[in-house]
């Protein structure tokens, strides 16, 4: 398998990076693996996240301390894996990297998010994950870093469809007063795929992942700070009773799936890249039936079917297209 992975090409692949002692165990594995390894570990990663945020609320702990204290967690936990290469932060052009990947990829879509999950549940968040996809690639395309594929291009659309139909107010689609919150999460994809885009055009030379990582949550920081003014939210957590074991846990999950998160972006195109979504509807669903009791209508389910076959077309028009031309 692996000798046909070069077939496949990303749009703009980050510079090569620094060695760090991930790169010696991440050559062991063939590249295909070490994605799809990478890939299950985001997606369960980021379903897990939204099980515990949903928790951690309805015990009665705000979004905007929930995300605060858990990327004071996680930043500290990753300034300690990063130990003195931390001080690569210190270049301009690795905090412009770090601050903007920050803001794009983990505060602003975490901050919707979290706002919105008592609201529509935690697996059909899992679902709005899954459109990142779809518009990274679309976003990719327009600016010249995907070639034309009308096998890629027809995914993208009946994917798109499939989003728009859990927006329908049709009997067993949602109820009237979800709407505007789903309307809302469609936010997360839109900056999240902008954000696979800025990742993957601007790497910077020379960066580790553990070091990006670190800025990247420590922005999340002062971003989730800055944001309880506003959102009149008390950053005092142990007011909720009960509530700290989950913000512990959650900053050891979101310390794993950021280290994980960026080495993946140094291995993936940013289309392939943004499959972390589907992945964690793959595990969001079920874990909101089991952990959640969550339930899902006829339509939601014909809704993901439409997203799967839309995955398909994204992700193998790039195969069909290679073995077309003997390429695979």
């Amino acid at each position: 398998m692996s000798s046909h992975t070069s077939t496949i090409k990303p749009a703009a692949s980050p510079p090569n990076p620094a060695p760090d002692p991930g790169a010696a165990a991440q050559s062991l594995l063939p590249r295909p693996v070490l994605i799809a390894l990478l890939l299950a570990a985001n997606g369960f990663l980021l379903a897990l996240t939204l099980i515990l945020s949903r928790t951690a609320q309805g015990m009665g702990l705000s979004p905007v301390t929930y995300g605060f204290w858990m990327s004071v967690g996680a930043a500290l936990l990753l300034s300690l894996h990063a130990g003195r290469h931390l001080a690569d932060l210190r270049q301009p052009k690795m905090a412009r990297y770090a601050g903007l990947s920050g803001l794009l990829s983990l505060a602003a879509p975490q901050l919707l998010m979290f706002t919105v999950l008592t609201h529509i549940g935690a697996g059909l968040a899992s679902i709005v994950y899954a459109l990142p996809v779809l518009l990274t690639y679309l976003f990719a395309r327009a600016l010249g870093l995907e070639g034309r594929d009308g096998v890629r291009m027809t995914g993208a659309i009946v994917g798109t469809l499939g989003a728009t139909l859990l927006l329908m107010p049709t009997d067993g689609g949602l109820p009237l007063d979800v709407l505007p919150w789903m309307a809302l999460a469609l936010l997360v994809p839109l900056i999240l795929a902008s954000g696979n885009i800025y990742r993957a055009v601007a790497w910077p030379e020379g960066a580790r992942p553990s070091v990006l990582a670190a800025g990247c949550v420590a922005i999340s920081v002062a971003f989730f700070g800055v944001a309880s003014a506003p959102f009149g939210a008390d950053l005092n957590m142990f007011a909720v009773e009960g509530v700290w074991p989950f913000v512990l846990v959650q900053a050891f999950v979101s310390a794993g799936q950021f280290l994980a998160y960026f080495a993946l972006q140094r291995v993936a195109p940013p289309v392939i890249f943004s499959l972390i979504g589907q992945l964690a509807l793959a595990f969001g669903l079920p874990m909101g039936a089991i952990f959640l009791g969550e339930s899902y209508t006829p339509v939601t389910f014909l809704a993901v079917g439409l997203m799967a076959v839309g995955l398909v077309g994204v992700v193998g028009g790039p195969i069909l297209k290679a073995r077309r031309t003997g390429r695979l």
